[in-house]
């Protein structure tokens, strides 16, 4: 939509005028973007790249748009996954230098204790609320995690 798009926008800006600063800051930008990593306001605007190789000096890369590619999602609704919890990172967090803190990867944590047991949300991640009713869950959608790693 128009709304994430400029979302998108004024969260680029702000990454890039950090990038101005400083240019090898480690920048993380994650959060329920309400778009899956293909849509307009991922791919476009805030131009976060879906493969390590195509991100440029000063780029972006999308941690979880592999795992969408994978069917992998953090949200479901009317029977389809969705990936809206991403995590993009500044190119300055990818190579092969593990003296300061390096991209290893990226996880949707779907653990059994998450997931909806039985009704129509079978599968599902578990709820704290269905219908105004509280039935004891954690969140309509599962965690994201980054791996950030070097040595020592």
């Amino acid at each position: 939509s128009e709304l994430r798009e400029a979302a998108a926008a004024v969260a680029k800006a702000a990454f890039d005028s950090l990038r101005v600063e400083n240019p090898d800051a480690k920048i993380v930008l994650m959060g329920d973007l309400n778009d899956d990593p293909g849509d307009k306001s991922v791919r476009v605007v805030l131009n976060a790249k879906k493969q390590v190789r195509e991100v440029a000096s000063g780029g972006y890369y999308n941690t979880t748009w592999r795992l969408y590619d994978k069917g992998i999602g953090s949200l479901a609704y009317q029977g389809k996954w969705s990936l809206f919890d991403q995590i993009i990172i500044s190119q300055s967090l990818l190579g092969e230098d593990y003296s300061s803190f390096r991209f290893w990867k990226t996880e949707v944590f779907n653990r059994d204790f998450l997931i909806q047991k039985e009704g129509k949300n079978k599968g599902y991640p578990l709820r704290t609320f269905s219908n105004n009713t509280f039935i004891n869950g954690y969140s309509d959608h599962l965690p994201v995690i980054l791996y950030l790693i070097r040595q020592e």
